[in-house]
Parts: structure tokens; sequence; C-alpha cells
């Protein structure tokens, strides 16, 4: 009780206090005075009474303004009076109190309401904003879709303890329940939330939609491409569908559920990371939790999984423990299940064995007809000739032992991972390719009938068999596979439906053919599309056999005819194929096409104008009633009948291609449905007949003309289109996203960038200026004008660059666009939207267009404190400002505590617009670079954020057009269309180089590349069928690889070249990749010769990688013959040809310095009976010319010649070889060739970034060697030494002409290979250009220490890294790459026979010898390296004093063989011929013996050492010091000093050599004025002043000083 008094009497203060307030409150003054009780004090209204009556008058517009007013007020009073003493203070403190404490608590109250929406961002929709006005939310498909996904009734819904992690937030859509019963993370819902929504919303658009349920088919269709993945996945692994729907269920039911199995998998592959790149361990992880779903449904009980009860734990126990696994695997580089990438090229003849079995076999059968006693190919009806022609089929048996063999050698690592069918059908094959090797040849020698060696021996054991037939029926049961199989490619979807059947019985029939596989099933083409490549091959095989018969194999050249006659037939295809047939327009409708009577037209004449007003007035809802209006009138009735299938006929009549034609028919087929359900005033708006009838006739009028001239057909053609966009362009097409990948380039130049200048005195803006004929509205030299406008300029600059703005403003064109065509949609529509045009507009187009960058570090630009990464994060921002509709993806690193207290780095993927807003963040399982290569994961972990159906690949180095962006909706509408056996996967389209302007090398790249993306890519399509993705702008099906795999692979090393592999991937998993040309877009082309050299390296290694990948393996054995073939001409074997070629110089050379050298070819040319060379000597000079580069250029010419004509094409090509392409082509030849092969041998495949900058300056001599060194100069340098000893040797006897016949085109490669680099230099011969390159070549080789340096600081720091693809390297490859360099050898070993000291002795001692005097220089060497390790620091005098004695000893051993041993001034330049490549052999010896140690000794004792037996891959520390101690031990155990000083003077020989030409030529100042004029002569045509840049010379024309 005295608790109840105590409150009641602390609450009457209170109350009084409250109805005094509200008293005074409530009595109001006349004339808006001020409230009673805010009758301010005399004592404080002079100071006060201002804010009061402003208070009073602000507060209906502003009631803010109001409470701050009075609040300020309130706080004045009480300092002015703070006990309220004075009359009245107390009263109006009271009532100011309480009329701010109300209003403080209104506000709480609104926002405790509103708490869930204070922080919220959206993307593009706003879902979780109740009562948005957004137009986007207006729209009919979003607010459908919404519905849709809102709809929970009939789910189990959770207990409030299986919640609290959500607080108070109710379940307001199906993704809400599935994040509670599975724990996904709260970003990932709200982002495939929007994502499921604007994908229903976009399929919707042009589905035909159900009556009373406008979703069904949009659910349907989306359903079913999702999930068409999955299904197969079951049926492969015979289990059934976990996504099965009761035939009991309700149409809303089959709906919820199949939303919720879309739902569901696109929240695990929101979180999947790395994993999206298994499509199948998507399929697996959904396949059970789709269970646990209906096990719920079904039992109508809320319960999720153990452990899936929080927030994340989704992603901590699934996604987490194979992250961690493909961690591990990759880090131990552990074989793949069915596949091990064993680094050999054999993977060449393992992969496409049937090729090169096919051509080997033929080369075989036309060596024993040319070499026949007839020496024709009529010989082979000879009986002995074809006897022995049958004779291949025992090469065959070889050949496919040989293949089994390689697949046994390199799975055999795999077996332990593999089925056991799988290995007994490898080891089946093998007993059976032996038993053919011993049956085909046995049988054989059967079959002759005067056996001699090994053939009679054979006989004696299997008696006297004469009968040929036994050797006949052998080659029969031999052939039985092969001939199964021509039946079979005979009857593609026969092929398709056995290897697609998951049928035990044809899965056993299929066993013994290839390994059954998920992927790289059922890929064969259409008939047509396999009758067009193989009648492709089929020309270009007899070609190419007969001219190796009759012009290689025979000598005769009358066949080269044939080459020209398929020529000629192909082009008169073409031109076939391209003709018009223009008399079809005049095609007659017939009465026996027509449902109904035809009536004379004159009685019809009013007909059709009503029935039109009838339907233009009907409303929705009304067909019935139209139809019987139109009833009333029969002649009416029929009369609209007849017009419609009129118009059909005519439509089908006047369109040619099938894809028109479809594009009618299904007009036809929606319109039938239309009437068929009565819904064809819904389905059709019928606002726009009149627009329709009004085309059309203007269309009839013009067909009706006679004659048609061009100018009618051109205006019959336009008035088609017409009609066709009227009739369809209602229908809105795909959702499309862009998606860019950036890491660290340019954004937006900078005005220090544009300003500053490079060592010439050169800008990039005063070159821009003068690259660029168009100006900017400023006078360069007025500087105030310029930093004015610099924020302009930097926009001209940027948009004139390779940049990322220029990239963003392109890519925006596509929004720009369709926002146009909407609103042009929209206004001729004459649609009454209450001037909502523009708004609906812009709510289309962010339903249909998403661009995302992914900016991988623009977390790590954003903190840096580095001023380029800054500014590099600033103008992103700025871009997002610019751009509302970009988005920013990026990978967010953090390093947070757990709850023990550890800390762990955490990652993120986030999503940023705007005002770098966060939208999303949702957090990966780990880094994703720590499993696979950059730029396919920072494709890969925004891949999420990406929209729509379609999704387009743009590199950071493309741009795009507005004229192209309007032609999208017909690219995505390809989409739709069959092309050949299905729809498109992979639209490829067409580039426009926009740098081919900047100089002469940027215009080879320009044409090489046009060609290429041109003719290259069309015929790689169609009729090849082998085209895949490049890396160019392709437009992906999203849905189709969201589900199988993504649009680029990502292991580390082996997918380098990670866009083809998406191509690759698409083609094993049924998809079908097309070229479209009447779409292109922008891209800039590498422009200097250093940037264009790391591209083509960096190609060459990714086709290095590409040779030995499971992909070309599988694609090689899963596609037929001819498929086979252009797979491998047109990747991996163009590299292999090339290296082939080369290597083909290099065995010619060494051939013909063993001839020389042994004497064979002296005594050859001078032997009596040969009396005529001239044929050999022409085939020698036939091959020289086609050696010199020339080649390459043909595709171009070709390109060009359809495009502009051929003597546009000729004129070009003429200048092409005066500006020196051979030289450049030649020259990359040798780029292509280094790196493939050594990628191969030793891998070491790298990203190799190329630039995007303007290249216009001056490449340091240092900076060319190290670049070029091994790659070029010592390979153009050993074919420089061979050819001296080939001249210097064979002299004597040999006529000039034949050495200029045999080496001429030799000659050419080594200039390529050695000054290509400098041609192409800019000012590489100007004289004080060429003193500083000396000067700074000298200090780069004489500065010593490596360690700690940059190759660029120090000669040492760059010949260790140089060697070290040589660390990973397999004791295979090293082993290979020791006998490869025995050839160095044969110098010396040829030439001390030579000398004229040894006075002609062919003893062995005469070469043991000369060994000695390598010993002898070997330990000249290691004095003077041990001399300068001990007193070179203290003791230098005594060092010299070394050296010295040295250098006496050597001169005092070179005077005794002059004077004691006849020792002759040649045996001493022929000495230093014979010894130099010796000395290069003890190079790489040495450079082989570390990691061969490593590998033999050192690794075998690490890992038996090691207290984990984990070896080599073990990190811990005693394993550490182990590496350590060893590495030290092996440095001080061998002569590594000595064998660097070695390679320095070596080093130092080989530059020099090179310089000393450059050198020369610097001399003469007109060498530097053809080269400008080389290298920029595409600037001089248009008035450049290219010589004035290059010579330092200012914007004012002064020169630099």
């Amino acid at each position: 009780m005295a608790a109840e008094a105590s409150t009641s009497a602390g609450a009457l203060p209170r109350r009084r206090r409250d109805a005094l307030a509200l008293t005074l409150a409530s009595r109001r003054l006349p004339g808006g005075e001020a409230d009673a009780g805010e009758r301010v004090p005399g004592a404080v209204a002079p100071e006060v009474m201002p804010f009061v009556r402003a208070a009073d008058e602000v507060e209906p517009l502003n009631p803010r303004v109001a409470f701050l007013c009075r609040r300020y007020a309130f706080k004045k009073v009480q300092r002015m009076d703070p006990s309220s003493t004075q009359r009245g203070v107390r009263q109006f403190k009271t009532y100011m109190s309480i009329k701010l404490d109300q209003v403080t608590r209104w506000a709480e109250m609104i926002e405790d309401k509103g708490r869930h929406f204070k922080n919220y961002k959206y993307n593009i929709i706003p879902l979780n904003f109740p009562g948005s006005s957004e137009a986007i939310v207006e729209l009919p498909e979003i607010r459908g879709a919404i519905d849709a996904i809102n709809v929970v009734d009939g789910l189990p819904m959770p207990h409030m303890s299986s919640v609290h992690r959500q607080g108070d937030k109710s379940i307001r859509d199906l993704l809400d329940w599935l994040s509670l019963a599975f724990g996904f993370q709260k970003s990932n819902v709200e982002n495939q939330r929007e994502n499921m929504v604007l994908l229903l919303a976009n399929i919707s658009t042009r589905t035909a939609a159900q009556e009373g349920h406008p979703l069904v088919d949009s659910v349907n269709v989306l359903w079913k491409k999702i999930f068409e993945n999955y299904k197969s996945w079951c049926r492969y692994l015979h289990i059934s569908y976990n996504i099965m729907i009761s035939h009991d269920d309700t149409e809303h039911k089959e709906q919820q559920l199949k939303l919720l199995h879309i739902g569901l998998y696109l929240l695990i592959w929101g979180e999947a990371s790395n994993v999206r790149f298994m499509p199948e361990c998507l399929c697996y992880i959904f396949h059970h939790m789709a269970k646990q779903l209906h096990d719920m449904v079904d039992g109508n009980y809320f319960q999720p999984p153990p452990g899936f009860e929080e927030e994340g734990s989704f992603l901590k126990n699934v996604i987490q423990p194979i992250f961690k696994v493909l961690q591990k695997r990759g880090a131990a580089r552990k074989p793949k299940t069915n596949f091990v990438e064993v680094r050999t090229f054999l993977h060449i003849f393992r992969s496409f064995d049937r090729m090169w079995i096919f051509f080997i076999l033929a080369f075989q059968a036309m060596l024993i007809v040319s070499w026949s006693s007839s020496g024709s190919l009529s010989g082979i009806t000879d009986g002995t000739v074809f006897r022995n022609v049958l004779s291949i089929f025992i090469t065959a048996a070889f050949l496919n032992f040989i293949k089994v063999t390689l697949d046994i050698l390199f799975t055999v690592q795999a077996w332990g991972s593999m089925e056991w069918t799988k290995i007994l059908r490898y080891l089946l094959k093998f007993v059976v390719a032996i038993a053919w090797m011993i049956i085909l040849p046995v049988t054989y020698s059967s079959s002759i009938k005067y056996p001699s060696g090994a053939g009679k021996i054979l006989n004696s054991w299997i008696g006297n068999w004469y009968n040929q037939s036994v050797y006949n029926v052998a080659i029969v049961i031999y052939m039985i596979p092969n001939i199964l199989a021509a039946l079979f490619f005979l009857l593609p979807p026969l092929q398709n439906v056995m290897e697609r059947s998951n049928s035990r019985v044809f899965v056993l029939l299929m066993w013994w053919i290839q390994p059954r596989l998920y992927v790289g099933r059922a890929m064969h083409e259409d008939i047509l599309s396999i009758l067009k490549y193989v009648f492709f091959w089929a020309v270009l095989l007899i070609s190419k056999l007969a001219f190796s018969f009759y012009v290689e194999c025979i000598g005769y050249e009358r066949e080269l005819q044939a080459r020209l006659h398929s020529g000629l037939m192909m082009a008169n295809m073409a031109v076939n194929q391209v003709s018009l047939e223009k008399d079809i327009l005049m095609a007659p409708s017939f009465s026996s096409n027509l449902s109904v009577i035809q009536w004379p037209p004159f009685l019809l004449a009013s007909k059709i104008p009503a029935a039109l007003h009838m339907a233009l007035n009907s409303k929705e809802g009304d067909e019935h009633e139209l139809i019987e209006k139109l009833k009333l009138d029969r002649d009416r009735y029929n009369a609209v009948i007849e017009c419609y299938e009129s118009l059909m006929i005519i439509l089908n009549s006047l369109l040619l291609d099938s894809n028109d034609r479809s594009v009618v028919n299904e007009i036809d087929r929606k319109v039938t449905y239309s009437m068929t359900n009565k819904t064809f005033l819904e389905d059709f708006e019928m606002t726009e007949i009149g627009k329709v009838s009004a085309t059309l006739a203007n269309l009839l009028q013009l067909l009706k003309s006679e004659p048609i001239s061009g100018d009618e057909e051109r205006k019959i053609v336009n008035a088609l289109q017409d009609f066709m966009e009227i009739t369809t362009r209602d229908f809105m097409k795909d959702g499309q996203s862009v998606l860019t990948p950036y890491y660290n380039e340019e954004v937006l130049y900078s005005s220090y960038e544009l300003n500053r200048k490079n060592e010439d005195g050169i800008s990039i803006l005063f070159y821009l200026q003068k690259i660029y004929p168009e100006r900017i509205g400023v006078d360069p030299d007025d500087e105030a004008a310029v930093k004015g406008r610099m924020d302009d300029i930097r926009l001209w600059a940027s948009y004139r660059g390779q940049t990322l703005a220029r990239t963003v403003r392109g890519m925006m064109y596509y929004r720009r666009a369709l926002e146009l065509q909407c609103y042009e949609d929209m206004i001729n529509d004459e649609a009454d939207l209450g001037g909502e045009e523009a708004a609906r507009s812009k709510a289309i187009a962010d339903i249909k267009f998403t661009y995302v960058v992914s900016c991988q570090l623009y977390g790590v630009h954003k903190a840096s404190k580095d001023s380029r990464e800054k500014g590099l994060y600033e103008n992103i921002l700025n871009l997002m400002l610019t751009y509302p509709a970009l988005r920013i993806a990026y990978i967010d690193e953090k390093e947070v505590q757990l709850p023990n207290g550890k800390f762990e780095k955490q990652y993120y993927s986030v999503l940023v617009k705007g005002d770098d807003e966060e939208i999303y963040r949702i957090r990966l399982p780990g880094k994703p670079t720590d499993v696979g290569e950059g730029k396919p994961n920072n494709q890969n972990h925004a891949i999420v954020f990406t929209r729509g159906e379609a999704l387009q690949a743009i590199d950071m180095n493309q741009d795009n057009y507005l004229e192209e962006a309007f032609k999208m909706r017909n690219l995505l509408e390809e989409f739709l269309i069959t092309h050949g056996k299905s729809k498109p996967t992979i639209l490829g389209v067409r580039e426009h180089i926009f740098t081919g302007s900047v100089s002469s090398l940027a215009w080879f790249m320009s044409n090489q590349e046009t060609s290429f993306v041109t003719i290259g890519q069309r015929v790689l399509a169609n009729p090849l069928k082998v085209r895949f993705h490049y890396g160019h702008p392709d437009v992906f099906d999203r849905l189709f690889h969201l589900t199988r795999g993504g649009i680029s692979k990502a292991s580390k090393v082996i997918n380098l070249s990670e866009d083809i592999f998406a191509g690759f991937n698409s083609t094993l998993r049924r998809g079908n990749v097309t070229h479209h040309e009447y779409i292109q877009l922008g891209k800039g082309r590498d422009v200097g010769m250093n940037q264009i050299s790391n591209f083509e390296a960096k190609v060459a290694n990714g086709n290095g990688e590409q040779t030995l990948c499971r992909d070309i393996y599988r694609l090689g054995h899963r596609f037929d013959f001819y498929r086979m073939l252009s797979l491998y001409f047109t990747t991996v074997g163009f590299y292999f040809n090339s290296m082939v070629a080369v290597l083909t110089v290099y065995i010619f050379l060494y051939g013909r310095l063993y001839l020389v050298l042994s004497g064979l070819e002296k005594s050859i040319l001078q032997d009596p009976n040969i009396q005529n060379i001239k044929p050999f000597e022409n085939a020698l000079a036939t091959q020289s010319i086609f050696q010199l580069g020339m080649l390459l250029v043909l595709p171009m010419m070709m390109e060009v010649g359809l495009e502009k004509g051929f003597g546009r094409a000729l004129a070009e090509f003429v200048i092409m070889q005066l500006q020196l392409a051979p030289v450049f082509f030649t020259f990359h030849l040798g780029t292509k060739t280094h790196y493939y092969g050594r990628t191969i041998l030793h891998g070491g495949a790298k990203y190799r970034g190329t630039g995007r900058g303007f290249v216009v300056r001056h490449a340091k001599y240092a900076e060319n060697y190290r670049m070029y060194s091994r790659s070029h100069f010592v390979k153009a340098l050993e074919l420089l030494i061979l050819l001296v000893v080939y001249l210097a040797y064979g002299s004597s006897y040999r006529s000039s002409s034949l050495y200029l016949y045999v080496t001429v085109s030799i000659w050419f490669l080594v200039f390529c290979w050695l000054f290509a680099p400098f041609v192409f230099n800019p000012s590489c011969f100007e004289w004080h250009k060429t003193v500083d390159d000396w000067m700074d070549w000298w200090k780069w080789m004489g500065n010593r220490g490596g360690i700690g340096l940059a190759p660029e600081q120090s000669w040492e720091a760059w010949w260790m890294s140089e060697h070290d693809h040589l660390k990973n390297a397999t004791i295979r490859s090293l082993l290979l790459e020791f006998i490869i360099s025995l050839r160095f050898l044969i110098y010396q070993y040829g030439i001390v026979y030579h000398l004229h000291i040894v006075h002609e002795n062919k003893s062995f001692l005469v070469y043991a010898l000369s060994w000695l005097v390598i010993a002898v220089a070997l330990v000249s060497l290691k004095v003077v390296s041990m001399g300068r390790e001990k007193f070179v620091t203290r003791f230098q005098l005594v060092f010299r004093i070394l050296k010295g004695i040295v250098f006496l000893i050597l001169i005092s051993l070179l005077v005794l063989l002059f004077v004691g041993f006849d020792l002759a001034i040649a045996d001493v330049g022929a000495s230093i011929l014979a010894f130099i490549p010796t000395g290069w052999f003890i190079l790489l010896i040495a450079q082989l013996c570390g990691p061969l140690f490593r590998r033999l000794i050192i690794e075998p004792l690490h890992t038996l050492c090691c207290p984990f037996g984990t070896g080599a891959a073990c990190r811990g520390p005693c394993c550490a010091k182990f590496r350590q101690r060893t590495g030290a031990a092996l440095h001080k155990m061998g002569p590594w000093d000595s064998i660097q000083e070695m390679a320095r003077m070596y080093e130092y020989t080989m530059g020099l050599l090179i310089f000393l030409p450059i050198a020369v030529l610097s001399w003469f100042p007109f060498v530097s004025e053809f080269q400008t004029r080389l290298l920029f002569n595409q600037a001089f045509s248009r008035g450049l002043q290219i010589s004035r840049i290059l010579a330092g010379q200012n914007g004012s024309g002064t020169k630099r000083d």
C-alpha cells in the first residue's frame, strides 16, 4: 500500500503537469498569436520571442525546423533563469518540455517503425521497400513476379525459436523461407531475390501466359532451363530427380514448388564461389538439399538440417570444406580423376591420334605407289603394288599400339581414383593392340609368295600359306570398328541417341568405343552441317594429298591446278550463296491454299475496314462478342479469314531465309493459339491494328508495281521490315548483362599523366593532339585555357586511349539505345501514360540491362595511400556517379577477431553503386585466387550480380558505338532461333580494331586481328563448327552457362587462356557457338613491339597449356574425324606446326653441317654420275620462297579483298611488304615457337601484362636484350654459326647459287630474329639514343649481386630469373633438354678434324685433346673467379696481378702452339667456331644440374627425412631449414661462380655482336629518317608530325635541350 501511495503521489504532479500543458496548448488566441502557454515571460521575451514566433510560422511547412527553434528557445530560457525564479518562467518551461517530449516520442516511434528501411539499399528493384513509387515496381511483369515469390501459403512455418537470429523479421517470401531452412546469407538472399524477379519478368514479357495465371509459363520455362543439366546428371547416374512434381498438386502448389526449386538452386549458386566451376558438384549439393526441402514441405513440419540453423551455416558447413579440398589439391597438383596433365609433346599424338595415323598411312601409301615401277597413281591396280599398299594396316596396328600405350602411361597415376571398368578397358585395349601387332604381320607375310628375310622365317613358322585371303580377312576384321564408326557418322541422330542414352545396354555397347563420361556426349551436328564441313575437308585433303603425291613424291607440278580448281569451285559456291532470287516477289497465290471461297474484291472492298474498326473499339474479354459481330455479315467474316491467310502466303513467299519464316510462323501460331483460347484481345494490342493495316497496305501497293526496279526492291524490303517490326516490337527481348573484369589499368588519364613528358620530351596530350585530327576547342599553346578545361581534356584523351572510362561509356550506349527504343515504341503506340514515358522507358531499361565492372582491387585502392591507386579509386567512383546504372563488384579482405581471440582473414564479394553505396556483401569461403587464376576468378565472383538471360563478356580494352547498340535486340533474338542442330549458347560478334592508325605495327596487328575476328571466325562457326570463345565480346546464354560451370575456367596455370575454355566447356556440354557479323564492337590492340611480344608470348603459353589439358583430349576424341581436323588446325595445331617449321630449319642445317663436315656433300657434288642437280635446287628454292613469313599475310588480303575490293587488298599488301611486314611476322614466329615449346617442356606459363598505353617511347637496348635474348637472339646466333660453318667448309667445291638457294630464307630468318626489335623500335638509330643505350646496357651487365635485386637492375638477377622455369621441371623434361643440348658438341667434333694443326689425323685422341683446351679455359675462369671473391675488396692489386699471370700463361700456351705444333691463323678462327657452341653446352648442362640433382637426390631424401612424409609440399620449420642448408651446400659444391662468369662473357659477346650494326647505322642520319617513315607511314599519310614528336619537340616547336 505504501508503494502504491508513493506511486500515486509521484504520478499526480505529472498528470497535473500534462493536463496543464494540454490546457495551455488547447487555448489559441485569435490573429495567429502564440499559444497562451507560449506567452513568453517578459524577463526573457526579447531573447526568446523571435524563435517562438518563427516556430509557429514554419511548423505547417517544416515541423522539424519548428522543433529545433523551440528546443533552442527552451535551452536559452534555461540558461537565462536556471532556477525559474522569475514570474511565468516555470510554466513556460513546463509547456515547452512536454511539447518537445511529445515530438521526440513521435520521432522515436517513426524511427522504430522504419528501422527496417533506415539503412536499406537496393540494386535495381526496391523489393524490400513497401509502397515504393519507383516506375520499375509498377511494371506488370515485375509486380507479377514479386507476387508469385511472396506466396508462402501452405508452407510449414518455423517456430519462434528457429528464427532467433532474425529478430522480429517475418518471412515475407519463398527466399526468406529457404534462408531460414538452410542458413543462407542475408545478402545472398537479397541478391538472388532480385535476380529471380528479373528473370521471371524478362521471360514473362515474351511468353504466352495462361489465362488466370500470367506467370505459369514463365516459371515453367525458367524451371526447365535451370534444371536441364540437373536432370541430365540424374539420368546419367540412374537416380530419380528430387524435383518431381506430384500430379495431385494444384497449379498453385506446383508453381510454388518450382519457385522453391529455382530459389534453392540460385541461393546455392550464389554462395558457391569457386565451386561454381564444378556444376555437377552443385547438382549433388542441390540434389540432397532438394530432398530435405521436399521432406519439410510434404511433412508440413519446418525443421532445418542439423547445423544449418544460423545465418551463414550453409557456407560454413558445405562450401568451405569443398573449398579447402580444392586449395589442398591445387597446392599438391594432384591428378584429375580420369586425366593426368603430363608435360610432354606426345599429347599432340594422343589427343589427335586419328589425324596422325591418317597422315602417316597416306604418306606410306604414296611412297609405295610413287616408288613402284610405273611411278603413277594408276600403278595401284598392279597386284604387287596393291599388296604392298595393304601393308599400311600393319603400320596402323603399330601406331594404335603406341596410342594405347600412351593412354596407360599417362593415366596410370590416376588409376587409384578411376573406376575398375575403365582400367579394364585400358588393359584389354592394350592386349588387343598387341594381338593385332602379331596377327597382321604374320598374315601379311603368309600372302607373299616368295618371301625373304623375316618373311621367310615367319612362313616357316606358320607353314606355306599362299592364300592372300587370310590377310584380307584379318584386315576386314581389324576394320570392323572403323566401318561401324563410319556408318554411325552418316547417321548423327542415331549416334547422338546412343551416346546420350543412359540405358545399360547402350552403355555396354559404347564401353569399348569411348570411356563413359558425363561431358562430351552427343556432340554430333545435324546432317546438313556435317555435309558442309565434310565437303570442305574433302576438297582440302584431296588437294593436299594430290600436291604431296605429284609434286613432293613424284616431282611433277602439273597437278597444282587442282588447288586452283577447288578454289574456283568454292568461290562459285560463295557467289551462288549470296545471289538474290528476284522473281520470287511475283509469286501468285492460289485458292487451293485458302480455307474459304475467294469472292471478287469489289464485293469485299468495305468489309475489312469495318472489321478493323470493330476490333479497334473492342475491349479485353469481348472476344466472343467481336466474333459474333463479324459473323453477322458472312462476307465480312470470310473476308477477314481470306485476308489473313493470304497475308501468311505472301509473307512466306517473300521471305527466303528460314529464320525469317520461323518468325512469321511463330506469329501465326500465337494468333491461332489466341483465337482457340479466346484470348486474342488480351494477347494483342488492338490500338496497333490500324498501324499494322496501313503498313501492310503500303507493302501490297509496292508489290503491285511493275516492273520492279532496284529502287522498288529496296522500298519493298523496307516496308516488309516496317511491317515485321510493328508486329513484333511490342514483345520485349531478353534481359542482358555486361561483365567487364578490371585489375589495375588506367581508368581516366589524370592531368599529371597527360602532361608528363617521357625522355624525348613527349607527353600523352601532345601525342594525341598530333595523332587525332579533331580538336577540343582549346589552343594547345594557351596554358591557361588548357588548364581551365582540363576535365574535358582528360575525358577527350581517355576516350581515345584504352581506358576503363572508354569501355564504360561504350557499354552504357546499350542502356541509352534501349531507353530510346522503349521511348519511341511508347510514343508510337500513342498510349496514354500520363507523361510517364521517360520514367517507364528507364524502368524497362533497368529490367533489360545491367552493367557490372569487376574491379578486383577496388577495396585495396580505396584504402591505399598511394597517389596512383587512390586516383584509380576516385576515377571509378566518378564513373559510378556519371553512370547511375553502373555497378562495381570487388573482393574485400577483412581481418576479423574470432571468439577464441585469434584473427582470421575473411573475404567478401561486394557490390557497390552510386556514391560508393554498398548494396550486397556476400562472404566467400576463402581467397578465390588461392585456387585459380586471377581474371577468371575476378569474373566468377562478380557473375552473381549480373542479371537477365544473356551475358556479354567485355574486355577492358573494348568500346561500343551507339548505332551498334541499337542492334542488340536483334542479336539477342538469335538465341530463339535454331542454328544447325540447336539454339545458340554463345553468340559471337565481330570487332572493329580502333588502334590501327597509331603505327605500322599497330596496323599489322589490326589487320591480323581483323582477319581473325571476321573471315576466320566466320569459317570456324560455319561450316567448320569449331568456333569457341576467344576473349572477345561474345554473348553467353547466361542460364545455360550458369548451370554448366560459368563463362571461363580458373584452374591455375592450365587455364591461363581462360576464355577459350568457356567455348570448350560449352561445346562439350552440347552447346552451340555461332558467329554474327551484322553487329560489331570496338577493340584496342597492342601497338608497341614489346607489348605485342608479351601478348604473343601469353597466347603461346596458353596454347602450350591447352595442349596438355583434358578438354582438348576429349574434343579430339569425341569429335568426328573432320571436326577433329578443324579443331587441331585452328587451336594448338597452329602453334605446333609453327614450332615444327622452325625445328625443320634446325634439322635441315644440322644435316647439312654433318654432310659438309663429314665430306659426304663434297663426294656427292663431285660424283661424275650426278650430272644434273637442277631439280634439287628448284625444290630448295621453292621452300625458301614459302618460308619468307608471307603466308600469314594471305588471310588479311582475303578479308580486305572481300570488304574493300581486291585492288585495295593488293595495294595494302604491297605497302605492308614495304613496311617490312614479313620481318614482323617472321620475328613473332620465333616468339610463338619459343614460349609454346618451353611451356610444354617445363611449364612456367604466367599472365603477362601487355600494357595498353600509347607506345611511342624508345625502348632501351638493355630492355630489348632482356626480353628477346633467350627467345630469339640465342637461337638466331646458333643459326648464324651454322650458316657460317656451312659456308666456310663447303665453299671450295660448292657453287654460290646452290648455297644461295639453300640458305637465303634462313639468312632472312636470322636477320629478323636479331634485328626486328630494333627496326621497329622508335629512335633506335639516333646517335644520342644509341650512346645512352650502350651506357645503360654496360652498367646493367656490370652490376653485380643478384639476390634482392630486380632483373631490370642487374644482369645476375636476370640470369637467375631466366632459369626459374627449370625449378619445377620434371626429370623427363630435364633429360630431354640434356639430349637436345648435345647438338652443340657436333661443331667441336667435326671442326677439330679439319684444323691444320692435326694434319688430317682422324684419331679419337685429337677430339680428346680438344677437350683439354676447354679444361684450361675453365680452370682459368675458376682461378679468376676465386681471386675476385678473395682479393677484389681488400687486395685489388693482388687480384690484378693474378689476372695478369693467367693472361700471360694463356698467351704463352698460344705461342707454343704456333711455334711448336704448326698452329695456323685460320685454326684460331675455326677453334672459336668449334668451342663457342661447346661452351654454351657447358652452360646449359650446368643450369640443368641443379634442378636434376634436386629431383634425383634432394627431394627423395627430403621425403624420407620429413616427419610428416610430405616432402617438398611440407612447409614446416624443419623442412625449411633442410631446404636452406641443401641449397647452400649445392652452391658451394659446384663451380657456380665460374659458370656465372662464363655466362657473363657469353652475354657480353652476344650483346656486342648485336649492338655493333646498330651503332654503325646510327652514324648515318638518313637511317633514322627512314625508320621513322617506316614505322609511322600511316600517320604521315594523314599529315601528322611524327618526326617532330620523335625529335623531342614540344608543342611550341622549340627543340628539346
